[in-house]
């Protein structure tokens, strides 16, 4: 018995230093390194539309009735208030355009047109493209003298912001006027202007 009882611990103390003496110490195992999960990146798409801009406009345009027309340079001031939907923008418009339109052989002349209006159009992130339209009223000097003629504007523009304040765009519009000077004529005055905008 004592024999046995002799061997059965030689047996465990040789199971256990046996690993040890086979491959040295025993290495860890190590455990697995932690898996970064990387938020997905948003892209910024643009500002928000809303709010007042002030701005000028620099252009050409003309004037015509049946007799006859003239063309020249435009330039002025234009202001709006938009707000902006997420994917739609609708706001009010005025501008003040200085010309020198002469027409009818040379007798008329378009002064300046000044517009008050809405537009709406579609936001594409830092760039809109809008319609727009409104009441017209063109300032002239004729034969008969100085005379405002009240009429209807029309148009389509686009902007597009360069930052936080400021926007570049450009702008077609056409002003008519019927009955002009008591004539019975129309007046037709397109212009397309660029302008740069300051947003507050």
């Amino acid at each position: 018995m004592k024999i046995l009882a002799t061997s059965l611990a030689a047996t465990l103390l040789a199971s256990a230093t046996l690993p040890a003496l086979a491959g040295g110490p025993v290495m860890a195992v190590p455990e697995p390194a932690p898996i970064m999960v990387t938020p997905p990146i948003v892209m910024a798409t643009g500002g928000d539309w809303t709010g007042l801009s002030a701005g000028v406009t620099l252009g050409y345009g003309n004037a015509a009735v049946p007799s006859g027309g003239g063309s020249g340079m435009i330039y002025g001031v234009r202001g709006a208030y938009d707000y902006d939907f997420g994917g739609w923008v609708v706001g009010g418009t005025a501008s003040y355009d200085m010309t020198d339109f002469t027409y009818g052989g040379g007798a008329n002349n378009v002064n300046a047109i000044g517009r008050v209006g809405v537009r709406g159009g579609v936001d594409l992130g830092r760039a809109m493209v809008y319609a727009t339209g409104g009441a017209a009223w063109a300032m002239q000097t004729s034969a008969v003298g100085d005379s405002t003629e009240a009429g209807w504007f029309a148009g389509v523009g686009t902007e597009y912001q360069l930052n936080r304040n400021w926007t570049v765009g450009g702008e077609l519009l056409t002003s008519r006027f019927s009955d002009n000077l008591g004539t019975g004529d129309e007046l037709n005055a397109v212009t397309l202007g660029i302008n740069a905008n300051y947003r507050f």
